[in-house]
C-alpha cells in the first residue's frame, strides 16, 4: 500500500513539474498579445507572471516579442524585468543564445539589455560577447554595463573596440567616450591609444583585480568644443532648441543664439551638425483637429510650422555650412507651446546622429493624441524612453532658467547624458 501511494505521489509530482505543452504556451502568448494591444497592464502583468513559471525556450520568444513589437514603454520594461529576474534554466540558456544570435536588432538589443542586469556567468559571457557586435546601440549598452559592473573579462574586447573606434573616420563619438569610461572604471587607468592599452593589459591582465573605492573621473583626451560649459562629445550632433513663447523672457533665446554662434564657429571641419528649432501648436488647450493619432507630428499643424531645421541632414562644419546655420539661427523668434518629446523624435530620426543636445526653459506641454488631455511630465518621459529604447542615444540637456529643470535633469539621466542649469 505504501509503495503504491509513493508511486502515485511520484506521478503527481511529475505531472506538476512537467513542462507546459506547446499548445498551452501558445495560448498564453496570444492572451499576452491581446492584453498588450488593449493596454490592459494589470492583466498583462498577471499573464507574464504565469508565463515565466514555465521552463521552456518559447518563454523567451514571447517576452522578446512583447518587448519589441509594442510602441508603449511598459511592455518593454515588463519584458526586460522578467528576462532579467525570472527565467528558469532552459529559458535562461535561450536568452543567452538570443543575445548573441537574434537576427532582429530590437530583439538582440533587449536580450543584451536583460543580460546586463543579470549576474550569472552565462549572462556575463553574453554581455562580453556583445562588445563584438556591429550595432552601436548594443555596443553602448554592453560598454556601459561592463563599466558599471567592473567586468574584468570585458577589458580585452573593450580595448579592441577602442582600437576600432579610434580609427573611425567619423571622429570622436559617444561610444568611444563610453568605452574609455568603462576601461577606467574596471582598471583605474586611462591611456590615449589602443597600443598603450594592449601593452598595459598584456603585463597586468592575468589575475587582475579591479580597484576598490571611489571611481576616478574620466579626463578629456581630446580638445572638444563647449556649449554653456557642457562638452560636445561627438562629431555627429543635433542641437534641439526650444523657441516657445517663454523663451522671450530674460532674453533666453538671444543668449542661446550668442552661445550657438560661438560653438558653430569652434566646431572642427570634420564634425557634422544640425540645428532643430521647435515650439508647438494648440487650439483651446488641445491639439488642433486633424492631428494624427500616432507617429511623428507633421511639421505644420493648423497651417503653422512648429518645427524647423537648419538643414535636411547632418552637415559638415565647413565655413559655408556654418554661415548658413548662423543665418538660419538669427531669424528664429519665440512663440507657441513646447512639444519637447515630438522634437526629440525628429532629432532621433536624423541619419547617423550620435549625440543630441536639448536646450529648453520649460516643462513640456504635450497632449494625448486620442483623449486630448495634457500629458504629465512622467508620461512624456515614458514616451522619450520608448522612442529611444532601440537607439540608445545620449541626450545632454541645458536648462535656461525656467520651470523645466527637473524634467530636463530626468531626460539626461534617462539617456546617460548630463544636465547643465543656466541662470
Amino acid at each position: 500500500m505504501q509503495a503504491r501511494a509513493a508511486s502515485l505521489l511520484c506521478c503527481l509530482l511529475a505531472c506538476l513539474c512537467a513542462p507546459a505543452s506547446a499548445g498551452s504556451l501558445s495560448s498564453l502568448g496570444r492572451e499576452i498579445e491581446r492584453a498588450a494591444e488593449e493596454g490592459q497592464d494589470r492583466e498583462l502583468r498577471r499573464l507574464v507572471g504565469e508565463l515565466v513559471k514555465h521552463d521552456d525556450e518559447d518563454v523567451v520568444d514571447v517576452l522578446l516579442e512583447l518587448g519589441t513589437e509594442h510602441p508603449r514603454d511598459y511592455p518593454y520594461r515588463l519584458a526586460r524585468y522578467h528576462l532579467a529576474k525570472s527565467l528558469q534554466p532552459a529559458a535562461l540558456a535561450k536568452l543567452h543564445e538570443e543575445a548573441r544570435e537574434a537576427r532582429k536588432l530590437p530583439e538582440r538589443l533587449l536580450a543584451v539589455d536583460a543580460c546586463a542586469a543579470r549576474s550569472d556567468a552565462g549572462s556575463t559571457r553574453a554581455l562580453v560577447a556583445a562588445l563584438g557586435d556591429d550595432e552601436e546601440p548594443i555596443l553602448r549598452i554592453a560598454a556601459r554595463a561592463a563599466g558599471a559592473r567592473r567586468l574584468v573579462p570585458a577589458v580585452a574586447p573593450l580595448i579592441e573596440l577602442y582600437a576600432r573606434l579610434s580609427e573611425d573616420e567619423r571622429g570622436p563619438s559617444v561610444l568611444e567616450r563610453d568605452v574609455q569610461a568603462a576601461l577606467l572604471a574596471i582598471t583605474g587607468e586611462q591611456f590615449r591609444s589602443a597600443i598603450e592599452w594592449r601593452s598595459f593589459w598584456a603585463a597586468r591582465g592575468e589575475g587582475f583585480v579591479p580597484p576598490s573605492g571611489e571611481r576616478k573621473e574620466l579626463r578629456a583626451t581630446r580638445i572638444r568644443p563647449r556649449f554653456f560649459g557642457s562638452e560636445v562629445i561627438s562629431n555627429r550632433v543635433v542641437f534641439v532648441i526650444d523657441v516657445s513663447g517663454s523663451m522671450r523672457y530674460s532674453d533666453r533665446l538671444e543668449r542661446v543664439k550668442v552661445q550657438l554662434r560661438k560653438l558653430i564657429d569652434e566646431l572642427p571641419e570634420e564634425a557634422r551638425f544640425q540645428l532643430i528649432a521647435y515650439s508647438g501648436v494648440t487650439v483651446g488647450g488641445r491639439l488642433p483637429p486633424g492631428a494624427p493619432r500616432e507617429g511623428p507630428l507633421p511639421e505644420k499643424i493648423d497651417g503653422k510650422r512648429w518645427i524647423a531645421s537648419s538643414s535636411r541632414a547632418l552637415r559638415r562644419a565647413r565655413e559655408r555650412n556654418k554661415e548658413r546655420a548662423t543665418k538660419w539661427l538669427a531669424q528664429l523668434k519665440p512663440w507657441g507651446s513646447t512639444f519637447t518629446s515630438e522634437a526629440l523624435l525628429h532629432a532621433f530620426e536624423v541619419k547617423d546622429v550620435d549625440q543630441v543636445v536639448l536646450l529648453s526653459d520649460g516643462r513640456p506641454e504635450e497632449y494625448h493624441r486620442v483623449t486630448g488631455k495634457m500629458l504629465s511630465e512622467a508620461a512624456v518621459l515614458r514616451r522619450v524612453a520608448s522612442m529611444n529604447r532601440f537607439r540608445q542615444l545620449r541626450v545632454d540637456t541645458i536648462g535656461l532658467g525656467g520651470r523645466g529643470d527637473a524634467f530636463l535633469k530626468a531626460v539626461a539621466k534617462l539617456t546617460g547624458g548630463t544636465f547643465v542649469p543656466i541662470q
